[in-house]
């Protein structure tokens, strides 16, 4: 009994004294991650995560010898963890602040390498939710990370890391100034970037947003107690590319910030592209959060949902702008057809007033086509083609014609309209503009009434019959009648 009460005396010392090195041990290290606080903030992710996946596995290792949670050491790792996400954060947010306001809003090609970032999403939203394969945005290569902070003792992290991505840099701890891609640097690359079935331009501050978004994906992947803070972050980051991009673009500020001249049809449509990049990558991001989150905290998710629809609302009024462009031009073209005479036209169709409302439509047309996606080009033609026909009715029910010539020569102009419209198949042309120059109504010509015979017996002996006898009312054409509204200048 002595020797067994001698032996629990001893391993009880031995628990005591394991116990209490571990506890200096954990105090030391928080101590040294404080210390280092701000130099662990600047790591690189690929740093940052190494230096994640050792401390773990000390931490993991000591919860299984000694049986007990280290709550001291995980509450530190998780401190210095949320403080490498903000700073990683504010400086991706302002450089690609800085990108956009410096866009040229020019088609840039697609990198092979973020091509393969995009697939990556792509492919780890996918995965069936039973498999055990690593996701393809960990950043570890057979490293099981913990799920939470609390509870039970996870299980330690066996395998070393690997690299981060293609284009990330590798073998450097501290990020620097050079860590944003240069895409002009890449020489491989393909027309558009492709995300399932869709494919879509891009520009440069587009694919630099791509780039962040996958980068904040693997620290939400690999470094699961952190994805809630991820998701935040990656609402700012869209949030943020969505309103500068409005400012830019609806807003003209690239007129000033990148030096652009104007504005032009090629800009907006490069401008929808980007945002329809992001809402069609949103869902697939949305389901790698989701995945590595806990379920009472995919409530949250509903965020994403919510920059979708403001990414979609801009959308709208970029393609609204575009049809409110070509009101200006409509207001234009009215004004130059009515101030056409028809009567006197000889040349064969199209006048030139026609000619030149044609070639601008279908200058634009050309131009959307290049960028747009069909579905999205009859969209926005439709707008314009509806607002064209209501203009030219207008326009057409305030000609005053009155020869059977101008009329035949509204009616060939408008039919060459109609036809080289329709060529375009963008969206069905079925105006009723001839329907509208068939009941146009010629306006008889003002012809004074001759002068009175002061000999002729009749006008001698009634002197009132010029008074009984009023001259045909004459329809005249007053300058003002066919001026529309909308057209007036403001004074």
């Amino acid at each position: 009994r002595v020797v067994d009460a001698a032996k629990t005396e001893v391993q009880r010392s031995l628990n005591d004294t394991f116990d209490a090195l571990m506890d200096v041990a954990h105090i030391r290290c928080a101590k040294l991650l404080n210390h280092r606080s701000e130099q662990n903030a600047r790591l690189s992710l690929a740093g940052f995560y190494a230096l994640y996946t050792w401390i773990w596995r000390f931490i993991a290792q000591y919860e299984r010898l000694g049986g007990k949670m280290c709550f001291g050491l995980r509450g530190t790792l998780t401190a210095q963890a949320k403080a490498f996400l903000g700073n990683f954060h504010a400086e991706k947010s302002r450089q690609i602040q800085i990108l956009i306001e410096n866009e040229q809003w020019v088609q840039a090609e697609v990198p092979i390498d973020f091509q393969n970032l995009v697939d990556s999403v792509v492919e780890a939203a996918q995965m069936p939710v039973s498999s055990d394969a690593l996701s393809p945005l960990s950043l570890a290569n057979g490293t099981v990370l913990p799920q939470s902070t609390s509870g039970t003792v996870s299980r330690p992290p066996t395998a070393s890391l690997v690299s981060q991505s293609p284009s990330a840099d590798h073998g450097l701890m501290i990020r620097t100034e050079s860590d944003a891609v240069s895409v002009r640097s890449l020489d491989m690359g393909i027309g558009r970037m492709h995300i399932g079935d869709a494919s879509f331009h891009v520009v440069g501050c587009s694919l630099v947003l791509v780039k962040t978004v996958v980068e904040y994906l693997q620290c939400g992947v690999s470094v699961a107690a952190l994805a809630p803070d991820v998701l935040q972050r990656l609402v700012e980051i869209f949030k943020m590319f969505n309103s500068r991009t409005c400012q830019v673009v609806l807003g003209a500020g690239a007129m000033r910030s990148a030096g652009l001249k104007n504005i032009s049809a090629k800009h907006l449509a490069l401008a929808s592209e980007s945002l329809a990049l992001c809402m069609e990558l949103i869902p697939y991001v949305r389901e790698c959060l989701r995945r590595a989150m806990a379920p009472s905290q995919e409530g949250l998710l509903v965020q994403l949902d919510r920059a979708a629809q403001d990414f979609t609302s801009h959308q709208h009024e970029l393609h609204a702008k575009l049809v409110a462009i070509m009101t200006e031009r409509a207001d234009h073209h009215a004004r130059t057809l009515c101030a056409t005479e028809w009567d006197a036209l000889d040349s064969a169709p199209p006048a030139p007033a026609m000619d030149a409302l044609v070639k601008e439509v279908r200058k634009l047309h050309k131009v959307l086509k290049r960028y747009l996606p069909a579905s999205v080009l009859r969209s926005v033609f439709a707008g314009i083609f509806a607002m064209y026909e209501t203009k030219l009715t207008q326009q057409y029910r305030r000609l005053h014609i009155s020869t059977g010539k101008g009329k035949r020569q509204l009616m060939l102009n408008s039919q060459y309209l109609l036809r080289r419209l329709r060529a375009l198949d963008a969206s069905p042309v079925d105006w009723e503009l001839e329907v509208v120059v068939n009941n146009i109504d010629l306006v008889r010509p003002h012809q004074p009434a001759p002068a009175a015979d002061p000999t002729s017996p009749n006008t001698a002996s009634d002197p009132t019959s010029a008074a009984s006898e009023p001259p045909t009312p004459s329809v005249t054409h007053s300058p003002a009648s066919d001026v529309d509204p909308l057209m007036t200048p403001s004074t």
